[in-house]
């Protein structure tokens, strides 16, 4: 459950008594909690990486102190299902008593033993499920191990519909966070509260019932105050995060604090795990909160506020659009949902990030949810999973990331109720809120309450609709836009909840896709696979305090540009984020008084297609004002996007003659160094869940 506990019911009951009282007007001095310090690893010296560690129980993900260290304890083991079953002799490491023991898994249907060289391949994509049930480890001869696996578990926890062959597989053991933690001394600020999560694991079914006692203590000076103090059994506790929230007394000073999990032998629990500790404290100002909406693959042009004939987006365009800016010719680094979400949250062009758009422990580059942290942001997302699922590297910087598997019933609800309930819960906190929903990703499927529309075909046949596009097409196109209708409908909802918490006019909200969709206009189908802006335009959109009112821009814009923005709309550092450049003095009032000059009317925005981040891909292009450039090995096309925002007539060029394909070599030998770095610092992907597994299939970006 997400609570900032007693804060908030403070505020509530200082807000009722005023209204009890008959009293009108509002409070001279509003408040906002601020998150003014978060204990960390390494404040309980405890070695950190880069990133600080995160850790998923169910569905959601909550910054750990300190994850349980799981090492692999065999080597990566290739095996074929023999009636329904795998039984092997293995060699396994010695691990400690506490150790819990998974087994990870990759399905293939395959029916012939991959050599070592391709199982290490595939091993290396990262797609390791946890198996949870279905399979057994016993004592054999010789001192080694017998792995028993049921080919019927593994197919229920990868797909419902893979054929399930051979195996790849590894165990792992998971060594318990220490017993005792305690931290270095620091300072409380007036009117504090301490927040301690705490989380149980699911526990395997022959584990024994232990008793386990937690326990957190305040130390300042020769006080000792108890933040919490509970006895759980291991198997009859449910698994999930929990959030203890104390109000402390003033004037404690410089404290430590002392964490102890333990059953009564003394040893720690392999189930248990302490999140993050934070001190909040209360600021007599009205601070900015963030929200950023993505809809991924929402077209910028099939948006009724960007100009299309059907009114697909009629809230958006008038609860963001008409009371904000608008960027016409805004565009993504890559139309594929990692690569270009990574761009978002990095300011990175995708020859520049590790292969698929992925982050790990060592990636040593802020995300700018980190970067809100370091500004006092409470920071959340929810998230449906794929391609942007947490142990991808996304969750990096939120305090509390959610994921929704992309088949659950009524796709994008979910993400926007708890987005309403987040801010609910959190109205007087200084947040950062990062809501993500598939619903304008195929498969689309639209629901009852939208299938009545744009059934007649009359703007089809009178022209106002993209005539390029195949009649095989155009009944596809129809559910595409009735999803779009379903998630403007869900934005409204959420802004509505805005406005009537009264956090409008203090909330920027910046709305955006990822990238868009290909019809046919071209001749090609989907997202990734080209350059043409079909794909590759989104829409961008920002409305809050200070920004100017239903004004459209016409300057080149780029996600990467969104972060820098975002940091420097917020009062905090924002040069240095990658490339982003920052956008907001073109989203002033005075921008529109006077010529404005675009921090992209001379920047170059690269862009690839999909393995255009691969070394051997011959792809790239650059826009550089209203110049398009596009290189495909020795073939060079030159796009002006204001006599031909169709793409219809290209202009073939030398590419030696040609300045942008120098600018694109450049950029690729800078991006080489800078993707070095970060390989050199390792490439390890935690297991991911059986639902994102799932959803990778589903939403095509796997077989």
């Amino acid at each position: 459950m997400l609570d900032v506990g007693q804060p908030l019911r403070r505020l509530f009951l200082v807000g009722f008594a005023i209204l009890a009282s008959g009293c009108s007007e509002s409070l001279e001095s509003p408040e906002v909690v601020v998150v003014a310090q978060r204990l960390r690893g390494e404040d309980f010296g405890v070695a950190q990486h880069f990133h600080a560690p995160m850790l998923a129980i169910g569905n959601t993900a909550r910054e750990v102190i300190t994850q349980q260290v799981s090492l692999p304890i065999t080597d990566l083991q290739t095996a074929l299902f023999a009636d329904g079953m795998i039984e092997m002799d293995l060699d396994v490491a010695a691990v400690s008593g506490q150790a819990a023991i998974d087994l990870e898994v990759i399905s293939l249907s395959l029916p012939v033993l991959l050599a070592p060289e391709a199982a290490s391949a595939i091993a290396s994509g990262g797609r390791f499920i946890r198996l949870e049930r279905g399979w057994e480890l016993v004592a054999s001869s010789g001192g080694r191990m017998r792995v028993s696996v049921q080919a019927e578990a593994v197919a229920d926890a990868v797909t419902d519909e893979q054929d399930t062959s051979q195996l790849l597989f590894r165990l792992v053991a998971r060594e318990p966070v220490p017993a005792e933690l305690r931290s270095r001394l620091f300072v409380l600020p007036p009117d504090a509260s301490i927040e301690i999560p705490w989380g149980l694991l699911v526990v395997s079914d022959d584990s024994a019932d232990r008793e386990l006692e937690v326990r957190a203590t305040l130390v300042c000076g020769d006080k000792r105050i108890t933040i919490l103090e509970e006895i759980v059994r291991s198997r009859s506790a449910e698994p999930g995060w929990r959030l203890r929230t104390v109000p402390l007394p003033a004037g404690l000073g410089s404290c430590r604090l002392e964490l102890t999990q333990m059953h009564d032998d003394g040893t720690p629990s392999s189930f248990f795990v302490w999140g993050t500790p934070q001190i909040t404290a209360r600021r007599n100002t009205e601070d900015l909160r963030v929200v950023l909406i993505s809809l991924d693959t929402l077209r910028a042009d099939h948006m009724s506020g960007y100009g299309y004939s059907r009114p697909t987006t009629p809230e958006i365009d008038r609860r963001l659009i008409d009371r904000g800016v608008r960027f016409r010719d805004a565009m993504t680094t890559m139309a594929s949902t990692g690569e270009a979400h990574l761009s978002l949250f990095t300011g990175e062009f995708p020859r520049e990030q590790l292969p698929n758009g992925r982050l790990n422990q060592n990636t040593r580059i802020r995300t700018l949810a980190e970067l809100l942290q370091a500004g006092s942001f409470a920071t959340a997302a929810f998230t449906e999973d794929g391609l942007i699922s947490g142990p991808f590297g996304f969750w990096y910087g939120f305090d509390f990331f959610r994921e929704y598997h992309v088949l659950s019933e009524g796709r994008g609800e979910s993400i926007f109720e708890d987005g309403i309930d987040y801010i609910r819960k959190n109205r007087d906190r200084r947040f950062f809120l990062f809501l993500h929903t598939y619903k304008v990703h195929d498969p689309w499927d639209p629901t009852p309450a939208t299938q009545h529309l744009f059934r007649d075909g009359d703007d089809w046949r009178d022209g106002r609709l993209d005539s390029r596009i195949p009649e095989s097409q155009r009944d596809t196109v129809d559910d595409y836009d009735r999803t779009i209708v379903e998630a403007d409908r869900m934005v409204a909802d959420f802004l509505d909840e805005l406005e009537s918490l009264g956090l409008s006019e203090n909330t920027l909200v910046v709305l955006l896709s990822d990238h868009g969709e290909a019809f046919g206009e071209h001749g090609i189908l989907g997202h990734g696979l080209a350059g043409h802006q079909g794909q590759l335009q989104i829409p961008l959109v920002f409305r809050g305090p200070g920004i100017a009112q239903g004004i459209l821009r016409e300057e080149p814009a780029g996600i990467t540009d969104v972060p820098s923005t975002i940091l420097e709309l917020a009062g905090l550092p924002h040069e240095g984020i990658g490339s982003s450049r920052s956008l907001a003095g073109l989203l002033r009032p005075e921008a529109n008084t006077g010529p404005a000059q675009s921090v992209r009317s001379v920047q170059p925005l690269f862009f690839s297609r999909l393995l255009g981040d691969s070394k051997t891909n011959p792809f790239d292009g650059v826009r550089v004002g209203v110049q398009k450039f596009v290189r495909d090995g020795s073939n060079c096309s030159l796009y002006d996007m204001d006599n031909d925002p169709q793409e219809d007539r290209p202009t073939e060029v030398v590419c030696a003659e040609s300045p942008l394909s120098s600018e694109i070599d450049r950029h690729r030998t800078l991006s080489e160094i800078k993707r070095a770095e970060k390989e050199s610092a390792g490439n390890d992907t935690p297991a991911i869940s059986r639902d994102t597994a799932e959803s990778l299939r589903v939403l095509g970006y796997v077989d």
